[in-house]
């Protein structure tokens, strides 16, 4: 894809999101009665017991006025109001929670139709905070979760970023909004295919999708063909980090990744960096608790080791 085209896409998404600020200064604050929703946790910890930072420096939040967004979704998308509405509702628990501390994970998440990605069989669900089948044992991650890695990740435009679990694609989704770079792998055949037609299916209205490249494949081994990544965000759970993603893990490069045993797993920020002596070197760091299907390989087998 040519670079002037990505650039066009990036402004198109910058524009939108200065269209949805701006309103929102000559827009008086209304208030509105939140979204009915289950108050499901699949996690053993609260969500406030749970919350770190494990981000250094965040971005101030700018203000945006609900109806103002509203508006200018209505007026630039062919979303309905209703999801509209239950997506602003959702952000504003995010921020409260702490999983959106980032104005371009705030816009990101405001700019990507979740009601899309999920499966029509939960669509009366599509911004509930909780996991969901999407068919071959295959679940959508809560928007708690997919926010979290993504401010982990934080991604600038330019770098290169490899998701291993494709899924539903709203994962993928997101981070089109903030890179033009995004690869993702699939290993279940007739999910990448589901997957890639609803991308095809919208990528006249949303743009910035085209920033996406998605196979079919063990993502186990990576993408070695586009490696260095700069970025690696694994949404699926292993015991051990897999060797060839840390091979193609960039200098200075983030990977975040659930590991441990099922139903007990911890997401680690990995770092590979350079000393000043040349060795490379590579930091885990422990962040919360989570609970994410198995890594399987192409024969349907688990990853784990015990």
């Amino acid at each position: 894809m040519e670079k002037s085209n990505k650039k066009d896409r990036f402004s198109t998404f910058v524009l939108f999101s200065f269209i949805i600020i701006m309103l929102s200064f000559f827009t008086s604050n209304t208030s509105s009665q939140p979204f009915a929703e289950s108050e499901k946790n699949t996690l053993s910890q609260s969500k406030e017991e749970k919350h770190k930072t494990f981000i250094e420096e965040a971005t101030p939040l700018a203000p945006i006025n609900e109806e103002a967004f509203i508006k200018s979704r209505k007026q630039y998308s062919k979303e309905e109001e209703y999801y509209i509405r239950w997506r602003w509702e959702r952000s504003q628990k995010l921020i409260s929670e702490g999983s959106i501390i980032n104005q371009k994970v705030l816009l990101a998440f405001l700019n990507t139709p979740r009601e899309h990605f999920i499966r029509k069989m939960n669509l009366s669900r599509a911004y509930e905070d909780s996991w969901m089948p999407i068919g071959y044992g295959i679940t959508i991650t809560d928007p708690y979760t997919v926010c979290i890695m993504t401010e982990i990740i934080l991604p600038d435009p330019h770098m290169k970023v490899l998701e291993i679990g494709t899924g539903s694609g709203y994962q993928a989704a997101i981070l089109s909004n903030l890179n033009y770079y995004v690869y993702t792998i699939e290993i279940i055949k007739p999910l990448a295919y589901e997957t890639a037609a609803i991308f095809q299916s919208l990528v006249d209205e949303y743009q910035n999708y085209k920033n996406i490249q998605m196979r079919t494949g063990d993502g186990y081994y990576g993408w070695e063909e586009e490696a260095p990544f700069d970025r690696i965000i694994v949404t699926c759970g292993i015991d051990h980090i897999p060797p060839p993603l840390i091979q193609q893990l960039a200098l200075d490069g983030i990977m975040v990744i659930p590991v441990g045993p099922p139903g007990d797993q911890v997401l680690l920020k990995v770092t590979k960096q350079v000393s000043a002596n040349g060795m490379i070197t590579v930091k885990r760091e422990a962040l919360l608790k989570v609970s994410f299907i198995p890594f399987k390989d192409k024969h349907g087998q688990s990853y784990y080791k015990n």
